[in-house]
């Protein structure tokens, strides 16, 4: 039998940034929470050492939106493995809506007065120095507000409607 050389190749590993949460308004953490998949022969993590690195460049005053995690190999090391580090899977940080209070203001009404006077509201927990111009629409105090790209709406106290004599 003539000489023959086997080569044994390594696995591929899938690197896979885990999604991080966060609120408009409020810095993410930065994401370091991954998995690895592709592992044979009943191997585990535990044959891998070193650190990955992941980072993001998303801010308190990204808008909503889903924005991906860059992954890097690090120093990462495994002895029968290489490290792929894009997948369909790929991890992002979610960017969800912050959320406005509604409250309708006091009125009074004199009896007969028609027509009745425009319910006023405030909006409160506004972020990023937005205010009621990112706003689209008006409320109608007995349903919901239309619509805002980076808030979402919830009721406040219940405004009072006085008749007076």
């Amino acid at each position: 039998m003539i000489g023959k050389t086997l080569t044994v190749s390594k696995a591929p590993l899938e690197i896979c940034a885990k999604t991080v949460n966060s609120i408009y308004g409020h810095t993410p953490p930065q994401p370091t929470a991954y998995t690895l998949t592709g592992f044979v022969n009943g191997e585990t993590a535990s044959v891998v050492s070193g650190a990955l690195m992941l980072s993001t460049n998303v801010t308190a005053a990204a808008p909503v939106g889903f924005y991906p995690i860059g992954v890097a190999v690090g120093t990462l090391t495994a002895a029968n493995y290489y490290f792929k580090t894009t997948s369909s899977g790929m991890g992002v940080v979610a960017v969800y809506k912050a959320e406005l209070t509604i409250t309708a203001r006091n009125e009074a009404v004199i009896c007969g007065q028609t027509p009745a006077p425009p319910t006023a509201y405030s909006l409160t927990g506004f972020v990023n120095g937005d205010t009621a111009s990112v706003v689209s629409g008006a409320p109608s105090l007995t349903a919901t507000v239309t619509s805002s790209k980076n808030y979402s709406f919830k009721g406040g106290a219940n405004g009072v409607l006085r008749i007076l004599p």
